[in-house]
This record gives C-alpha cells, structure tokens and sequence, in this order.
C-alpha cells in the first residue's frame, strides 16, 4: 500500500510524459477522466475513464524488461497481473499500452487513435 500511496501523493513527478500527454488528450475527448485513482480494491490506473468502465494502464519499459539490478521483473508482472484481476472485478475494462521509451508525441497520438478506434 504504501508505494501505491506514494505514487498518488507524488502526482506528475511519477508519471511520464507520454503518459500524460495521453490523459490529456482523453481529457480533451472524454466527459470525465481520472489519473492514478486507487478506485481497484486499492490499486490504480494511470487514465480512467467511469462512463465508459474503462482503466487505462500506461506501461513503460519497467514492465517488461529487467532495467536494472534489484528490479524484480517477475514481481512487476505479478502485480499487474493482481491489478488487471482486479480492475476486472470491479467491473471495468482494462486496456493496456506498452510504452517502449522516451517522449514521443507521435506515438502518443497514434495510441490514442487506436484506442479511440477500440473505444468504438
């Protein structure tokens, strides 16, 4: 719970920049959207959309590959998988986008696009 919190009380200083380029543009799109709400037995999403039941997870490198020593990639999948499950179970629809790097508006866009189209 605790790393959980943290990430909510530290906002945009966790976040990347893609990740909130893309709630942005659903803010512009969607009547309402949440970011990084523990609304999920406890977890979060990063982008939430309650009209729709829909939890956007915005994944980065850290959720799939090992980045580093000490960074348990086996535990990071454990966890998403927990996540999902419970997102599941609270009646939302999860959606994923795997993030492979740095800022990149044109990735950003295309994302959205796809999920707008997926959305449909």
């Amino acid at each position: 719970m605790a790393g959980r919190k943290s990430v909510y009380l530290q906002g945009d200083l966790r976040r990347s920049k893609n990740e909130i380029h893309f709630a942005n543009m659903c803010k512009e799109k969607f009547k309402t959207v949440l970011c990084n709400e523990p609304m999920f037995e406890k977890w979060d999403a990063d982008v939430i959309l309650p009209d729709q039941k829909i939890a956007i997870l915005w994944n980065g490198v850290w959720h799939n590959r090992k980045l580093f020593e000490g960074h348990n990639l086996k535990q990071v999948k454990s966890r998403d998988k927990l996540k999902l499950n419970a997102i599941s179970r609270c009646g939302y629809q999860a959606y994923t986008i795997n993030d492979p790097g740095k800022e990149n508006i044109e990735f950003v866009k295309e994302q959205f696009e796809k999920f707008v189209e997926w959305t449909s």
